[in-house]
């Protein structure tokens, strides 16, 4: 399975087959992502059967990579999502007054405006 697109600035996607060609000739089983992003770099090592390890100073972008890379087996059930998805009408608007049209189109800004104060009520994985 591949990673999802993201639309992550500076993100390294588009040079993944760059990044994984250029490394190909050395031998190692372990890979740092320490800033991870997006987490795309990291899950495509993990693809390819090396042990990742990966992180980031945001908090989002660490759990992103936490539930990308280190997570194998735990899923969103529909209670997850009735929670992550229900309006939220005290959600802040950080990112439809700080990112409007830049990286995503109005509704997708308000969409993780809402999305982002309920995820951290979310069971730990």
């Amino acid at each position: 399975m591949s990673f999802p697109p993201t639309k992550y600035m500076g993100s390294k996607r588009a040079l993944l087959p760059f990044i994984v060609d250029s490394i190909s000739h050395l031998k190692f089983d372990t890979v740092l992502d320490a800033f991870s992003g997006s987490a795309c770099v990291a899950y495509e090592f993990k693809r390819h059967g090396y042990q990742v390890h990966s992180n980031d100073f945001l908090r989002f972008a660490f759990r992103v990579a936490h539930a990308t890379i280190e997570n194998n087996g735990t899923q969103l059930d529909e209670d997850d999502l009735h929670l992550l998805l229900r309006h939220n009408k005290r959600a802040p608007t950080f990112i439809q007054e700080t990112f409007a049209d830049l990286y995503f189109e109005r509704e997708e800004d308000a969409f993780l405006d809402n999305l982002w104060p309920t995820s951290n009520n979310l069971r730990t994985l």
